[in-house]
């Protein structure tokens, strides 16, 4: 894998720790789209490399039905075994209540517990079941987040422009599989409609409040003020920050250094937002950003997306 040399240092680590002997579980967590089932299909590979047993990869929103995988583990007959748990976050709270089960039996067998999921928006639900697990087993931790300009020069194909591929990263803020759908989709300065879709889940889950905020966000651009993104929301700057603590929460935007300022988790994440937004309510507020720009004396170069 590009750019991912310390994730398998951890993985081989695991790995050499459960064929002596000692079993485990390994929780994988990272945003959308930068490259959780990719690492734990690595991981898989580099278990089949060692020959261990035939193991399981299961989703989150199947963790309730254990029989399959406890064939599984019966099959391994003492041989290390990994069992795969990806897109927790998915999970409804049965499947939930069956992860610390299922991370009873691994630790029977002897074997390695992959777990992935987002950290944006995990439910309480999702933490209980991490927390069973780690009663279980020894439990740790592998925070993914984005590849550097030379990791994501690598992920690109050839023919692609220096200048293009730094556009690339910028857009995608260094998550792989965002720049991989802006690559695919050659020259086009639309998002990916994967790209959309995805992100139109996210905020579909946090509500209309936070679906507005975002909407408002998007427009006045991918680093906003919480009183612009109020005014153009028309929310009070009280009601608007809560909000965005909502979103902050759920890992849409992230703040900025600078006080009650914030950014999209990635460009394109803003983008995909703004996608969304019907022609009649984008022109409403654009027409309240160039106001309040206006009132604020900002620059030409900050009213010329509004007019």
């Amino acid at each position: 894998m590009i750019g991912r040399e310390a994730e398998l240092r951890v993985l081989h680590g695991d790995l050499d720790a459960v064929e002596s002997g000692a079993a485990r579980a390994l929780a994988v967590v990272g945003d959308p789209w930068v490259g959780k089932s990719a690492l734990l299909a690595a991981a898989a590979e580099l278990a089949r490399a060692r020959s261990w047993a035939p193991g399981a990869v299961i989703s989150g929103a199947d963790a309730a039905r254990l029989a399959p995988v406890l064939a599984v583990l019966r099959a391994a007959a003492g041989s290390p075994v990994l069992i795969v748990l990806d897109d927790l976050h998915r999970a409804p709270d049965d499947a939930l209540a069956a992860v610390a089960t299922l991370a009873a039996e691994v630790a029977a067998a002897g074997g390695l517990l992959a777990l992935a999921y987002r950290p944006g928006g995990a439910s309480e639900a999702l933490h209980v079941a991490v927390g069973q697990v780690a009663r279980e087993l020894p439990v740790g931790e592998l925070v993914i987040g984005p590849l550097d300009r030379d990791e994501c020069d690598g992920l690109l194909p050839p023919g692609i422009s220096p200048l293009a591929r730094a556009r690339l990263h910028e857009r995608a803020g260094g998550t792989p599989g965002y720049m991989l759908a802006l690559a695919a989709a050659g020259e086009s300065a639309a998002p990916p409609p994967a790209v959309v879709r995805s992100v139109a889940r996210e905020i579909a889950s946090l509500g209309a409040a936070a679906a507005d905020v975002a909407a408002a966000a998007a427009v006045a651009g991918d680093r906003f003020a919480v009183d612009l993104a109020a005014e153009l929301a028309d929310l009070d700057e009280a009601a608007a920050l809560a909000t965005v603590d909502e979103l902050v929460a759920a890992r849409i935007v992230l703040p900025c250094s600078l006080p009650r300022h914030f950014r999209f988790r990635a460009p394109i994440v803003g983008e995909a937002i703004y996608a969304e937004i019907d022609a009649d309510r984008a022109r409403t507020l654009h027409r309240r950003a160039a106001r309040a720009l206006e009132r604020r004396q900002a620059p030409p170069a900050e009213l010329a997306d509004h007019v």
